[in-house]
């Protein structure tokens, strides 16, 4: 059986007023829902991708971003998976415009948020046929404060989410007016939305899938032949990906960790779509990390849900169905991620699938009739208060580096990498002994493959405090887990000049430049021991080295 499409726009069906009134509200209440965010700073990875990216302060043009994955185009660790052009463009766009302003980026994250708000109010009543502006406005309401989206829009390096949820929004409305008109024009911009989409973030590739599912539910049969145009824009785009970053991300299908991990990963994406508390934000996966109590609960009530409405009549199918549909599309990429070599599991990557909570929403409140409307209306109201404060609050634990590792540490008590992170926070902000005994519990958790980065760092620390002999014999406990660390031979070389031993310092650097030739500061830092011992000649021979020191 098909759903009969209205030939008009159900935005005019009530009149302008209703529906202008619910794009005021909940335009009003995504703003207010991060507000307290615009004067947040830089975190996590936004010092690699904006802060201490050379990348961002030369020329390009837009082909450029095109040719490389994000470590190409910052000082982040290499990446398996991230091909996003439109996310470097528009970082150095902004780096332009407003050099290392995070405020900007702010401003930029919160009107994609704003963005994809409205565009999901205008494609409610295209979806659910016959919804009214009340229904649609709550649905596109709870979008607006779900605290869910608190990851993906308070954290700048997560603005790709937003935008390429607003770019299949919009990509979205012109198909269906396409499918209402006719207009070959219309289809054309619904494709090019859609690859401005995939340019943005992986997150949209499940969009030809959803669209195959939409039409067939709304004409009773499937429509491959308007559906190919997107599954034609996916595959180029692969192709692409392909011939820039090969088989960068290869997924183990025939790993049986990984298929135990997949229900786990599934269950508590969708507990995170309904009870988003508490927020989880992993730097590394634990190795008994499974699904919660929480979790399972939610999940196996969800299901339950969409299985009960399978046996109501068809017209009772529709919003559940359609929700069902756009969780699973946008649950796509982040699912996959269970089957790669390093699982990560990130909130923020529910941006896009929490568009089906909305259609979700605006259905059962389309649902309530004359006789429920009064405590209907208070329920609706008492949710997104909820809803609300509980973003507001979460929102503030991204305001800057030192919130958000000790929310990072509250869910990786045994990972290194998240002390070690606060500790450089702290060290920047001047709170060198806090900072001191961070990079003690990172060195005490780290196991021996890690363990010389954070011994480097608390080295460093004691050398800039005066302990040059505890440095000393800190960075020598780095050398001798990594002989080729060529940065901790420095940090050696450093100590042995200040304690007066300048032979051995001049030794140091040596090993520096031998493990590392290109490592200017152990030139540099040579050169002048050398000079001083007397041995200009030899000093000559890494001059060319040295004078390359910025």
């Amino acid at each position: 059986m098909s759903v009969a499409l209205d030939s008009a726009s159900p935005w005019y069906s009530t009149g302008k007023s209703p529906w202008l009134l619910a794009a005021l509200i909940s335009a009003l209440l995504a703003v207010a829902a991060y507000a307290n965010g615009l004067g947040g700073a830089f975190v996590l990875d936004d010092r690699s991708f904006l802060v201490d990216n050379p990348h961002l302060t030369e020329p390009h043009n837009l082909a450029y971003f095109f040719t490389g994955d994000l470590s190409s185009y910052s000082n982040a660790p290499a990446s398996t998976a991230a091909y996003r052009p439109l996310f470097f463009a528009v970082l150095w766009l902004g780096n332009v415009l407003s050099p290392e302003n995070p405020l900007v980026f702010h401003l930029l994250s919160l009107s994609l948020h704003l963005a994809a708000t409205l565009l999901l109010l205008a494609i409610i009543p295209r979806i659910l046929t016959g919804v009214s502006p009340l229904a649609a406005g709550v649905g596109a309401s709870l979008f607006a404060v779900h605290p869910v989206h608190v990851e993906a829009v308070a954290w700048i390096s997560a603005f790709v989410h937003p935008m390429a949820t607003a770019l299949i929004l919009a990509s979205y409305l012109f198909h269906d007016y396409h499918q209402r008109t006719n207009n070959i024009y219309a289809l054309g911009l619904a494709g090019f939305f859609f690859l401005i989409a995939l340019s943005a973030s992986e997150i949209a590739i499940g969009y030809p899938f959803l669209i195959l599912a939409f039409d067939w539910f709304r004409h009773g049969r499937p429509r491959l032949f308007w559906a190919a145009p997107y599954f034609a824009l996916l595959a180029l785009y692969f192709g692409i990906r392909y011939a820039v970053l090969g088989d960068s991300a290869p997924l183990n299908l025939a790993d049986p960790d990984a298929w135990l991990r997949f229900p786990f990963f599934l269950a508590e994406y969708l507990r995170h779509l309904i009870f988003p508390y508490p927020q989880p934000l992993y730097l590394a996966m634990r190795p008994n990390w499974g699904v919660s109590l929480g979790s399972g609960l939610a999940a196996v009530s969800l299901v339950a849900l969409f299985c009960f409405l399978l046996v109501r009549p068809f017209r009772d199918r529709q919003g559940p169905f359609l929700a069902a549909v756009w969780i699973s599309a946008g649950l796509l990429p982040p699912l996959a991620a269970a089957f790669i070599s390093t699982p990560l599991f990130a909130m923020r990557s529910l941006y896009l699938p929490s568009v089906g909570i909305g259609l979700l929403a605006a259905w059962l409140v389309s649902r309530i009739g004359p006789v429920q409307r009064k405590p209907g209306i208070a329920a609706i109201i008492a949710l997104l208060s909820a809803a609300l404060v509980a973003t507001v609050v979460a929102n503030r634990t991204w305001l800057d580096d030192g919130r958000v590792y000790r929310h990072v540490i509250a869910f990786n008590p045994e990972n290194y990498a998240g002390y070690l992170s606060l500790g450089m926070y702290l060290e920047r902000t001047g709170q060198t002994q806090v900072a001191a005994r961070q990079y003690e519990k990172s060195v005490a958790l780290a196991g021996p493959n890690d363990k010389a980065k954070p011994l480097e760092a608390l080295g460093h620390l004691l050398g800039l405090s005066g302990d040059s002999v505890r440095s000393l014999e800190i960075y020598r406990q780095a050398t001798r887990l990594e002989p080729n660390r060529s940065s901790a031979w420095v940090g050696v070389g450093n100590n042995l000049w200040y304690l007066g031993r300048l032979p051995e310092a001049a030794d140091a650097y040596r090993r520096a430049v031998a493990t590392d030739a290109n490592n200017r500061e152990a030139c540099y830092n040579l050169v002048l021991a050398l000079k001083q011992l007397g041995r200009t000649e030899e000093a000559a021979r890494y001059a060319a080295c040295a004078a390359n020191l910025p």
